[in-house]
């Protein structure tokens, strides 16, 4: 091999390796950048979905809120309409010029008392339930709420692991390519390429 041409073999050599440090370092820069914004987004949809939860839970509340609402006045109701029946039998029983306030025509006003009153405790039952189960729906939507927004902070420390991880990957590429490029000079050296 020529002399002259020794120089440009181990500039060129190491020109290459500096190159390859180089495109593996802004690699690794660049999947720690991407790994921060995938993170970001990734938090950022957990925290609306958290959000779109807790919302559900407020209406869930409000829809409790109002079955218990409904469940009052169709109770109330239940109970006039329980009233009007028996004040109707107790006028069609004096019409008849039955005794309103003993006997059979008392215990007929006293059954139509007790089945209006089982209606309208049914209804408030009814609603009760009704009222539950929305408030369940809102504890489900509360709890699901506090999963996204541990999630949404995970997605933040996941991703600056990856970055981390990824920048360490670069370093270590770094220092490979440093290490190799020193290999090759000492090997150059040990032959006598180097002046």
């Amino acid at each position: 091999m020529c002399a002259p041409a020794v120089p440009l073999l181990i500039a060129a050599s190491a020109g290459t390796t500096l190159a390859g440090m180089y495109v593996q370092n802004q690699a690794a820069n660049q999947a720690a950048a991407g790994a921060r914004a995938q993170a970001s987004a990734a938090s950022a949809a957990d925290n609306y979905q958290a959000q779109v939860a807790r919302n559900n839970a407020i209406i869930s509340e409000r829809n409790a809120q109002a079955a218990e609402e409904a469940g009052r006045t169709l109770e109330q109701n239940q109970r006039q309409k329980t009233a009007q029946i028996i004040s109707s039998t107790r006028a069609a029983q004096a019409a008849n010029g039955l005794d309103t306030t003993s006997g059979t025509p008392a215990d007929v006003q006293a059954d139509e008392a007790k089945l209006g009153e089982l209606d309208a405790l049914t209804i408030k039952n009814n609603a009760a339930r009704q009222a539950y189960g929305y408030r369940v729906e809102g504890m489900s939507d509360t709890a699901n709420a506090g999963l996204l927004e541990q999630s949404a902070a995970n997605d933040i420390v996941a991703g600056n692991i990856k970055a981390d991880a990824a920048r360490t990957q670069g370093i270590s590429s770094i220092l490979s390519g440093a290490t190799s490029l020193s290999d090759k000079f000492l090997g150059w050296q040990r032959q006598g390429m180097l002046g």
